[in-house]
């Protein structure tokens, strides 16, 4: 403090020769910034930052507008004109105070090193390379501003997360599973991130959800090095400087000492705060506690605001929030080893503390009354043990042989209860073609990667009982259920073999009597086999579920009607799957239709659907035999809810077929036919029923497979065609609202592949159909084509998220090749050209060619598999190759001529009777992507550390 500060105030100078001086006169700056700060706060002035105009331009940057408040700075949106990309930049106004701007941020005590710690946090964000990291470009100076480069990042704050989520008014609440799920994910991400930090020798000390990102993808990155620590920068960023938001600071942080279990105990807080929506601590009480110098008061504990939570998570936290640091987590790095055990459903490693750790923390705090308790426990120890050694007797006089007999029927029905409890959380459909008809939970399982591996081990041990065991108590799963639920949980993942060799398992378990058991998990493997693309033993399996279906005798069934209703609603299901076309890109090996890297979403097409035109009269024509099966299957369901109207697998079912026989829900809805006029008025019959039922529901989560369904009804029709422009307006505004569904599906089930591939396409067909929509409106902002561009980024990111947890899935690999060719042709349309010539090259890395060489020719020659397999024009990747190549040779001819040159060669060589074999395609692409990122322009890069 100046000398003039303690002329002002004597009190200080008395309290100098007070026992405490020492403390209060190292905690005085922070006293000293604590009331400048209510002081701004009670006077209405608003932050510093604000009043600063800030410029328009900065170098070679064009600042558009602001997008956050870090610890030093203002964020804002940016375009480098040189690059021509968006980044966010982090700017230090000249007229930067100490003084930050919230209530219950602390800045560093002096201001003469501001720049100092500008550079710092430069320097040691751009110093880390993490996925959980955001990262930074570089840094530099323009007009007395100082700033630094970073990574656009699009999605909210966790503290946004938190709010519209968890807290007490959220406007979209989500389950405690879906809670629970989402805090160890977020925490093994920002552990995992801090943990590489500390290793680079970088404490954040400033740890709270305002920091953490996430993005469109759900991935957390930490930001704002504003007040980090670089052990080879002490002088301008001392550990002695009291830095950070007072209700995340440590205990030993608030006295100026900070380390890596600091953050660690910061991140501890947060992840209370995401279980909670509320802060762990009271910021005017943890702000009183300083200045009196008192422990502030702790969080409510999570066993009783949260009991909910597994145990696991509370004691992991519980850990990381300890006020001790010796009782707390030893680094980020074992946080980060707990929260993965736990998603991956490992043990812990941290634990509750016990009674003697807990009795030794209060004999500490009350060593006097501590003694006289010992000496009462001693005594009425030994009165108890007295009486426990009188009993032995009694305890020899039961009969051991019963005793081990009941306990073996015990373990029994503890596998039993364990396998039933497990799949009643983890099993459920994703999917109305699959579900069950006495289905009663809608909600889709909250799976992870590590669940089937679990259960295999789980069902091992249940398998291992013995008969004799089972004698003893009634089962609630026979063997084949158990198969079916693990078969679910496998499909869910896109473990689609694994599925079927669990439902083949399942078929060995059923005897030949009962018929109506063997024909559902026919049906089952029938949707497996489907998925793996061995269309014609898919057929098969649903051929025979269909037969022995109908040669079920009504005898068997007509005694309980609850089964005559099960054996039509099966053969329903039956009749729609043998009638069904797979959507593209519904399975790992679902390839694109042949249209669709030569579609041109920006050709115009002006003309309307008119009911007196011949579109609007004429129905397609299609199989006879899918017809028949298709009007079946609606007639049963149709039977089926006359006498049980609220059912609600039957309507799910119903809508599912309807949607089928409509082939494509656009061309049905505008189509004047009347078998299209009749399948849509009932489809909208349906769709108001199963509406109804979700309103009802206190909790919308528990409705996935209907708003699955209702997303299907929104957009299942063929994007890659040129519509009229009344029905494209329709379909823009279907798409919109499916989008929204979908979304909230992949939040709530991250891991539901099917919900996973739904979100992708809804994206994509949207991001094409606003294309359409600009094509023929050329006077829309360019903004339209800027949000065209973040829907196929984010299809681009979702499919190579699903493409690389799935093995040789050579369609989610085109897919995957479409998507960023598509979006590199939004780069170019914006002007994006640096960007677009590196969507070009991820579109040429994805091209699926090392799949083709492994594909298994031993096994059934699918359509898809032929085509692959046929090295002609005709072979979807060559098309692909083809498309691809054209379009990156236009893009690379100015900035990279090598790149265009080998890239017209590619063409060239696809032009021809004699194709390349697949090594020297791979080979002449590899040496296209190697050489790329080295043909740039010339242009000088910013500065970079």
């Amino acid at each position: 403090m100046s000398d003039s500060t303690s002329k002002d105030n004597p009190d200080r100078e008395t309290a100098a020769d007070q026992p405490q001086a020492a403390k209060l006169k190292e905690l005085a700056p922070l006293m000293q910034l604590l009331d400048q700060a209510r002081d701004v706060v009670i006077a209405g002035n608003t932050s510093p930052l604000a009043k600063v105009q800030p410029p328009t331009k900065l170098g070679d940057f064009d600042l558009l507008s602001p997008i956050g408040r870090g610890g030093m700075g203002v964020v804002y949106e940016a375009r480098q004109r040189s690059l021509d990309r968006i980044v966010a930049l982090k700017v230090l106004p000249k007229s930067q105070v100490t003084l930050t701007n919230r209530e219950d941020e602390v800045a560093s005590p002096t201001d003469k090193n501001l720049i100092q710690r500008f550079h710092t946090e430069a320097r040691a964000a751009a110093r880390l390379h993490h996925a959980n990291i955001v990262p930074v470009f570089g840094f530099g100076e323009a007009d007395g501003h100082y700033f630094f480069v970073m990574q656009r990042i699009y999605g909210r704050n966790l503290d946004r997360w938190i709010s519209d989520h968890v807290s007490p008014d959220a406007p979209d609440p989500i389950s405690d599973d879906k809670i629970a799920e989402s805090l160890s994910r977020f925490g093994f991400q920002a552990a995992s991130g801090l943990a590489y930090a500390h290793a680079q020798g970088i404490l954040h000390r400033d740890i709270k959800p305002a920091n953490l990102l996430i993005d469109e993808d759900g991935m957390l990155q930490i930001a704002d090095f504003g007040v980090a620590r670089i052990e080879d920068a002490e002088a301008y960023t001392r550990t002695s400087d009291v830095i950070g938001t007072l209700r995340y600071m440590a205990p030993e942080q608030l006295g100026g000492e900070a380390c890596a279990q600091s953050d660690v105990y910061s991140l501890g807080v947060t992840l209370y705060e995401i279980v909670t929506g509320k802060p762990a601590m009271d910021d005017q009480s943890v702000r009183q506690a300083v200045l009196l110098q008192k422990k502030p008061s702790g969080p409510i504990p999570l066993s009783q605001c949260k009991p909910s939570l597994p145990l696991d998570l509370r004691t992991i936290i519980e850990k990381a929030m300890q006020r001790e640091q010796r009782y707390r987590y030893d680094n980020a790095q074992s946080l980060a080893d707990d929260l993965q055990n736990y998603i991956e459903g490992r043990p812990i490693k941290a634990r509750r503390l016990g009674v003697a750790e807990h009795t030794i923390r209060w004999v500490r705090r009350n060593q006097t009354v501590s003694v006289l308790a010992t000496l009462l426990f001693l005594a009425l120890g030994f009165t108890a043990l007295v009486s426990i050694l009188d009993q032995r007797e009694i305890r020899k006089s039961f009969d051991r042989a019963e005793d081990a007999r009941e306990a073996t029927g015990r373990v029994a029905l503890l596998a039993d209860v364990a396998i039933e409890s497990v799949f009643d959380r983890f099993s459920t459909t994703a999917d109305a073609t699959t579900i069950d008809y006495d289905a009663v939970d809608f909600s889709a399982p909250a799976v992870d990667l590590k669940t089937p591996e679990l259960l295999l081990k789980l069902i091992q041990y249940y398998d291992g009982l013995t008969a004799e065991s089972f004698d003893l108590i009634e089962l609630r799963l026979s063997p084949a259920q158990v198969r079916m639920h693990l078969a679910t949980i496998h499909g869910h993942l896109d473990n689609h073999q694994a599925a079927a060799t669990a439902l083949e398992d399942a078929l060995s378990e059923i005897g030949s009597t009962d018929l109506l058991m063997r024909a559902t998990i026919l049906n089952r493997l029938g949707i497996a086999q489907q998925m793996l693309g061995e269309n014609r033993r898919s057929k098969q399996s649903f051929r025979d579920a269909y037969q022995l279906l109908l040669e079920t005798e009504v005898s068997q069934v007509e005694s309980d009607p609850h089964q005559e209703d099960r054996r039509q609603f099966e053969l329903a299901r039956s009749e729609l799957l043998l009638a069904r076309k797979p959507r593209p890109g519904m399975g790992p090996h679902s390839l694109p239709p042949d249209d669709a890297f030569n579609d041109n979403p920006w050709k115009p097409f002006r003309a309307s659907l008119r009911p007196n035109s011949p579109q609007g009269r004429i129905r397609p024509p299609r199989n006879e035999e899918t017809e028949a099966l298709l009007s079946l299957a609606i007639e049963r369901l149709g039977a089926l809810l006359k006498h049980n109207e609220d059912h609600v697998p039957t309507m799910l079912l119903l809508s599912c077929t309807l949607r089928n026989a409509m082939r494509d829900v656009l061309r049905a809805r505008q189509s004047r036919h009347p078998i299209d006029r009749r399948l849509t008025e009932l489809a909208d019959w349906v769709q108001v029923r199963l509406q109804s039922k979700m309103d009802q529901s206190p909790q919308h989560e528990q409705d996935a497979i209907i708003a699955y369904e209702q997303v299907l009804l929104l957009t299942d029709f063929d994007v890659f065609r040129a519509l009229p422009l009344n029905v494209l307006e329709r379909a823009l505004r279907d798409s919109e609202i499916a989008l929204r569904q979908a979304d909230r599906l992949v939040d709530n089930y991250p891991n539901v592949s099917a919900y996973e591939v739904l979100a992708i396409h809804t994206a994509f067909k949207l991001a094409t159909l606003k294309t359409r929509h600009f094509a023929v409106n050329p006077n829309d902002s360019i903004d339209e084509l800027r949000e065209v561009r973040a829907l196929i980024r984010r299809a681009l990111r979702r499919q190579s998220r699903l493409l690389r947890r799935t093995d040789q899935a050579f369609g989610y690999a085109l897919w995957n090749a479409l998507f960023a060719m598509r979006l590199a042709d939004m780069q170019m349309a914006i002007g994006d050209e640096h960007s677009a010539l590196e969507d070009y090259n991820q579109a040429l890395r994805s091209i699926p060619i090392a799949m083709l060489k492994d594909i298994d020719t031993s096994t059934e020659p699918t359509p898809d598999r032929q085509r692959l397999l046929l090295r002609d024009q005709n072979n979807p990747v060559v098309l692909a190759i083809g498309q691809i190549s054209q379009r990156y040779a236009f893009a690379a001819q100015v900035q990279q001529p090598g790149v265009a040159d080998k890239l017209q060669q590619l063409q060239q060589s696809l032009e021809g009777d004699d194709l390349p074999t697949w090594d020297d395609l791979q080979q002449h692409i590899q040496s296209i992507v190697a050489m790329s990122p080295n043909e740039l322009d010339g242009r000088t890069p910013i500065q970079t550390p």
